[in-house]
């Protein structure tokens, strides 16, 4: 019913949950078909994504991630006009995600929020991606657990999550 009360409807056409919905009055995006040349870079230090949707071009994003890219994607879609070129470039995300405190030639502190293991997976991926782009691969983790509850019943999560990390301090 919330998607029915928006006037444009632009959705995620492999998202499973809304395959079920079979909303016919929607742009779809079928990121796997419609997302090509996917990159990633970094301009200034900090993270970018680069990527080709259908026939629209070549467009930047700040961040990393396939998930980047696919709401970048769905966002384009939704504004379809020549603005939304210029204002992906100048958006540089939410605040307490992958924000880049201080980098340079030797190291870099990355602030985030993630507080579950789902989202800090996509942190450590995101941060792999960074590694991958400079000299730097010792990736030394502090995480500070919000709820004891949420440690104890996600306590394999959070351990499969920070198997990327050389050092974590908790």
């Amino acid at each position: 019913s919330f998607i029915g009360l928006a006037k444009k409807r632009v959705l995620n056409g492999e998202d499973k949950d809304i395959q079920k919905l079979k909303i016919e009055e929607a742009t779809y995006l079928y990121p796997r078909k419609d997302i090509k040349n996917l990159s990633y870079t970094l301009k200034d230090k900090q993270p970018c994504t680069r990527f080709d949707l259908k026939n629209l071009g070549t467009f930047e994003v700040w961040g990393f991630g396939y998930h980047i890219a696919v709401d970048a994607s769905l966002a384009i879609l939704a504004a379809l006009n020549e603005s939304i070129r210029i204002n992906l470039l100048k958006y540089k995300g939410i605040k307490k995600r992958f924000d880049v405190v201080q980098a340079n030639d030797n190291f870099v502190v990355i602030d985030d929020y993630a507080h579950h293991p789902t989202e800090i997976e996509v942190t450590m991926k995101s941060i792999e991606l960074y590694d991958n782009l400079t000299n730097l691969n010792n990736r030394i983790v502090l995480w500070q657990p919000h709820k004891y509850s949420r440690t104890n019943d996600n306590l394999e999560g959070f351990k499969k999550c920070f198997r990327r990390c050389d050092e974590l301090i908790i």
